[in-house]
């Protein structure tokens, strides 16, 4: 073979071996963008119960219970060990004073029984003239699979030294309250959303669907 042609090769055979490099080092950028996606994906869906369910998805165990976070939920850090999940929502309009909803488990079969804890909720909102808190209360239940969910809702003037596994005292005028309990098995699991009138009634119809689609994690 003469020196001329076997120079036409080798450069040939660097050429393809660049392009060929090249090639490889594209496939590799674009796992890592897929491997970012996911990674993300995951971030987005972490869990503040226990183990993500669902890449991808707002699904979370909670201490057994299986929940789908309505939109404009924002998830925060428990401020007690008794509160598996904890969540901030603002009203439409993103009124400045955001609501609260905060998921408790005390271990299965703790917590009290469902009605001390409807009534508990209810007395935290004073009613004029010193009324039964309970008769202003909405009250319901329904299932949901082998979830038996029995609901409250009532507003008025919210003033409680403390809220179960957080510190603090509240006086506010014109609150309200959307609260469940959840019996079931690994049960009870108390939800409670609280705040200023206008943003708790805007999660009203989240609230509901939210306790449509529970499930149990197991």
């Amino acid at each position: 073979m003469k020196k001329r042609e076997l120079s036409a090769i080798l450069v040939a055979l660097f050429l393809f071996a660049g392009l060929l490099a090249c090639g490889e080092a594209q496939e590799e950028r674009a796992a890592e963008k897929g491997d970012k996606l996911v990674a993300e994906r995951v971030k987005e869906s972490a869990d503040v119960g226990g183990g993500v369910i669902g890449v991808g998805t707002k699904v979370i165990g909670a201490a057994g219970l299986k929940i789908t976070l309505p939109s404009g939920w924002t998830r925060e850090t428990p401020s007690s060990t008794i509160r598996v999940a904890q969540f901030r929502v603002l009203g439409e309009g993103g009124q400045p004073e955001p609501g609260e909803i905060a998921i408790f488990h005390f271990g299965p079969g703790g917590g009290g029984d469902v009605q001390a804890n409807l009534e508990r909720w209810a007395g935290q909102f004073q009613q004029e003239e010193g009324s039964d808190p309970m008769t202003k209360a909405k009250t319901a239940v329904q299932q949901v699979g082998d979830l038996k969910i029995t609901t409250i809702e009532t507003a008025g003037h919210y003033k409680t030294q403390a809220i179960p596994g957080a510190a603090g005292v509240f006086d506010e005028e014109g609150w309200h309250l959307l609260g469940a309990v959840i019996e079931g098995p690994g049960g009870p699991w108390f939800i409670k959303a609280v705040g200023p009138d206008a943003v708790i009634t805007s999660q009203r119809d989240a609230f509901e669907t939210m306790l449509k689609g529970l499930t149990l994690t197991g």
